[in-house]
């Protein structure tokens, strides 16, 4: 292969070492053709593309600016996240059992059920 010489300036490349002119020969043969492939293999190909693409797709709505709220890969575990923490806690608030919560054996009750009215 030639090397471009260190005193003469290809382009805006500062990379002196890459061949100007590249064999497009190549020695490795394969042995998969186009009739050893199985309608099975050509389906997982096509199955694997349908995947990617979906995936693409759900990848550029998430990281998307142009929604109207952004969500972002923190997004997709902050929101599931403060869905699952906000049940849990209106759950609690309503029908929460009495708990010792002072070790003297009298049980306090917090929730609405079991006779708090708070609100």
């Amino acid at each position: 292969p030639k090397v471009a010489s260190s005193n003469h300036r290809t382009g805006a490349s500062s990379l002196k070492f890459v061949p100007s002119e590249v064999s497009v020969e190549s020695k490795v043969e394969s042995k998969l053709g186009a009739t050893s492939l199985s309608p099975l293999d050509i389906q997982k190909k096509g199955e694997l593309a349908e995947l990617a693409s979906t995936w693409e797709r759900f990848s550029n709505w998430i990281t998307s600016t142009d929604n109207r709220l952004y969500i972002g890969w923190f997004g997709t575990l902050m929101f599931p996240t403060l869905l699952a923490a906000a049940t849990c806690f209106i759950t609690a608030f309503i029908a929460a059992p009495p708990v010792d919560i002072d070790g003297i054996r009298e049980p306090v009750a917090g929730s609405l059920l079991y006779g708090n009215n708070i609100i």
